[in-house]
Parts: C-alpha cells; structure tokens; sequence
C-alpha cells in the first residue's frame, strides 16, 4: 500500500531482506482475463458491485458527516521481524489513536505502560513525538511514518478504494461454506514497483469484506499480506471490522499479528488546528 511517493533506502535494505521472499515484483492477481479485450464488462461488474458494498458499509454517512474517527486498540504480534520493524508499541498494549479522515495526519497516544501519555503524531509526512510536559519535537522517524499512516488506510480501506484508478471483477470464489465476489484495485494495469494491488473478498450474502490481499511496496517489490476481518459492527452508520487478523498470504499459513479495536467513535471535529503543530510545514524525507 503506497501511503507516500517515497521508497524506502539503504537503511531498511537488511529488514527488506528477511521481510522479503524474493527480488521480483510480485502480482497477486491469479489471472490477467479480466484484462483482456474477452471481457469487456469487468470493470462495469466490479464498479457495480462495489457500488453496493460502500452503501452497505455507510459511504453517505462517513462522507457526510464525519471528519474525525478515535480509536482506542490493541494489536498482538506474532512475527518478530514485522514487529521489530512496525510496531511502536509493546504487545497488547492499549493506545488511542485518532486521525482526520481523508487525509493521513494523526497521532497516537500511548495510554499505558512506560511511554504513558507520549504523543507520536504525523503531519503532512512531517513526524514528531510529544511528551508529558514537552512541547512538540519534529523528528524523522520511520515507524510513526510508515505505522500511522498505515493503520489509518486500514480504518478507511473501503472509502480509500474509490479513488484507485482501475477495479476490475475476478470472479467468485468459495472459502469454507462462504461464497465471494474478488475484485481487483490498482493505479496500474502492471506490476510496477510504486504501485500497489489490492483484490477484496466480498462476503456475496453480507455484502462485507471479509478479505484484503494486498501488496506493500513501501517494504520492497515483493512483499504482500492478507487481512481477514470479522466482528463487524455498525457505529454511528459506518460498518466497522473490529478483529484482523492479518497474515503474509490468504491461506493463514504464518500469521504476522491480530489486531483488536476497543471502542471507535466518529466525530464532526472543529479542532483540526491541533493536528498541525508545525503549521506551514511538511516532509517528504527518503530513507
């Protein structure tokens, strides 16, 4: 998922490594039909489709009334490498992290443990850290860059698949007892390095997305991960995933971490001011 126009650099070269399966840039579409010139109404089937999914999850709602979202959450790491790199936190750790939609400025407050009250925040990709009697410092850091802006796409993934530029339907498939619509998401009919591929399974019954298997190339050319979602509940008219479950392929071979959210509210915030502690400025730092 490319939060920025940025890739990462020679720093994360080793992490990439263990992260990483291979050099190549992978595809995660299973068939390139949907593609060709044999099936024309593909993109109309998945925009059509896709159309009821964001009633279902309470697009009008989310769009119309809402600026702000604040979420009180706890993940479970279960592989060491991705922790060590994504986590800023200790597992099962409570914190509260709250954003304005539609862009990807947000902080994160820790609520417990040793790092209790302290502030990890974004800023039109400038990142900064507050603690309890300090002002507010700017200051690079890769996990509160590539941690919040992640886990806010995440909360808005449905939202977010609107503005991709292509969608095209794969077909259905069973899991289980459960039958899915896939659809497909990307700003490439290619596997180019910068952007990323999304296929959503659609609970055909539910209308929920039960399913995210994407590609990450913020951590290299062949990184990819599936998130299963359950435990939807509705807030204040948005459907919400309160359970991932999130794994480096759909099969649940080798889980990555579980990540369970307390309590979500939306709000119409007027406050947006304090999202901006470094007013005028912005980052847009490699590494």
């Amino acid at each position: 998922m490319t939060f920025t126009k940025t890739m990462p650099g020679a720093k994360l070269v080793v992490l990439i490594t263990l992260l990483t399966s291979g050099c190549s840039t992978v595809d995660i579409r299973d068939t390139l039909e949907h593609l060709s010139s044999n099936n024309p109404d593909s993109a109309l089937k998945a925009k059509q489709i896709f159309n009821r999914v964001l009633t279902n999850y309470g697009a009008h709602q989310f769009d119309k009334k809402f600026n702000f979202a604040r979420v009180t959450y706890m993940d479970q790491w279960h592989n060491l490498p991705a922790k060590l790199f994504n986590s800023p936190y200790s597992d099962d750790m409570l914190v509260q992290y709250e954003f304005l939609l539609n862009t990807f400025n947000s902080r994160l407050t820790f609520v417990e443990g040793p790092k209790k009250g302290e502030i990890w925040g974004i800023q039109n990709w400038l990142t900064y850290k507050k603690k309890i009697g300090d002002s507010y410092r700017a200051k690079r850091n890769f996990k509160i860059k590539f941690h919040l802006p992640a886990r806010q796409f995440f909360f808005e993934l449905p939202f977010i698949l609107r503005q991709f530029k292509y969608s095209y339907y794969l077909g259905e498939e069973l899991k289980g007892e459960t039958q899915y619509h896939k659809l497909f998401f990307s700003n490439s009919t290619s596997t180019l390095k910068n952007s990323d591929q999304f296929i959503i399974y659609i609970n055909k019954k539910s209308l929920n997305i039960d399913m995210i298997y994407y590609t990450i190339r913020e951590l290299g050319a062949s990184f990819k991960g599936a998130n299963h979602l359950s435990h939807f509940q509705r807030i204040d008219g948005v459907l919400i995933p309160f359970h991932s479950d999130i794994y480096f392929s759909p099969e649940k071979k080798t889980q990555v971490h579980q990540f369970r959210i307390k309590k979500i509210e939306f709000k119409a915030f007027t406050e947006k001011e304090s999202f901006y502690p470094f007013p005028g400025r912005s980052d847009s730092y490699t590494w």
